[in-house]
């Protein structure tokens, strides 16, 4: 199996030949995705090559035959208010917990783990099991019922699978031949899914692993959150300096919302331009902690505080039309002057 960098080589040499031949390369993530695109970029222009996800690939082959049927997406509140639903019917001793607030939570985690190991109903497990145990199988079918009229992700897997098989699969042409990275673990679906492309599609090659190669770690202290962001910074400056192209540069960090807010602002200070995925969340924009202030006003009762905190957070127009011209917009006065006359 060849690895990534002489699989984009081969497609690259490719193009030379037929320059509109489909090829789609199946990656872990969009982010690796990207990353492939400007990769084949530097090798050689090119159309009619996909990158894909697995789940993207399976919506472009499976999702036009569950809406056939009338199936709709199993959104996630969907997901958790039916869980919520079946776990308010438990008998035995999970009747005891049923009432807990993350009972309910816990049930769609396991008929989540139950359906990614391909099982769809409680006649394909085999074998004794304690009384709880047999509860949760019941309680699975129940759930699985409730939901009949959606799919979930390993719906579309299966339902691309079948149409691959069956021969239903009609953006299958544009597909043309398929590359695969490595996509780590895969549920029951996608082992079916990936093996029925194998034998299926036009081309199909697995994509190898390269060779690790050893990496440098380095500890640093820094006394908050705020220094370890312009630490990350010096070093990101510093490697740009030595010639790492920008695209190669990626900067990960912990659970901890306030990271990514004091990275986009420490990268800011410093000119150093980044894109944040899977992207900056609108509450985290001055303009969505505005629109959210705006909406609060009512709540409020229209408050002196409410109304400037709104004035202050939004990016409003510097100016504003006023009777005999454009007049600066002045937050700080207005506030000065609202207090004073005693609002």
């Amino acid at each position: 199996m060849p690895d990534l960098p002489a699989t984009l080589r081969s497609i690259a040499a490719a193009r030379r030949d037929d320059p509109l031949r489909p090829v789609t390369v199946v990656a872990p993530s969009h982010a690796a995705a990207l990353q492939m695109r400007r990769r084949l970029a530097e090798l050689t222009p090119f159309a009619a090559v996909r990158f894909e996800t697995f789940p993207r690939l399976s919506e472009l082959l499976g999702a036009g035959h569950l809406a056939a049927d009338g199936r709709k997406p199993l959104a996630r509140p969907i997901g958790d208010y039916l869980a919520g639903q079946v776990a308010g019917e438990s008998q035995g001793t999970l009747a005891a917990v049923s009432d807990l607030a993350g009972y309910a939570r816990v049930l769609r985690q396991l008929f989540r783990r139950l359906r990614r190991a391909g099982i769809t109903s409680s006649s394909a497990i085999r074998g004794s099991y304690p009384e709880h145990a047999r509860e949760i199988f019941r309680l699975y079918d129940r759930y699985r019922e409730a939901s009949a009229d959606f799919y979930d992700e390993e719906d579309l897997l299966d339902a691309a699978a079948e149409a691959v098989e069956q021969g239903r699969a009609g953006a299958l042409a544009d597909i043309g031949a398929i590359y695969v990275a490595p996509p780590g673990a895969l549920t029951a679906a996608g082992t079916r899914l990936l093996e029925a492309l194998r034998a299926a599609a036009p081309g199909f090659e697995e994509i190898a692993e390269g060779p690790g190669q050893p990496q440098l770690q380095r500890f640093v202290l820094a006394p908050d959150p705020a220094s370890e962001a312009r630490c990350v910074v010096r070093d990101v400056i510093g490697a740009l300096d030595e010639g790492v192209p920008l695209h190669e540069i990626g900067v990960f960090h912990g659970a901890d919302a306030s990271y990514g807010r004091l990275l986009r602002e420490a990268f800011a200070d410093s000119g150093v331009p980044v894109a944040p995925l899977p992207g900056l969340p609108l509450i985290e924009t001055r303009a969505g902690r505005g629109v959210l202030a705006l909406a609060s006003l009512p709540e409020r009762d229209f408050s002196r505080a409410a109304a400037m905190e709104f004035l202050s957070i939004a990016p409003l127009k510097e100016y504003i039309p006023a009777g005999d011209g454009d007049e600066r917009l002045m937050t700080n006065a207005w506030d000065r002057l609202s207090r004073e006359a005693g609002i």
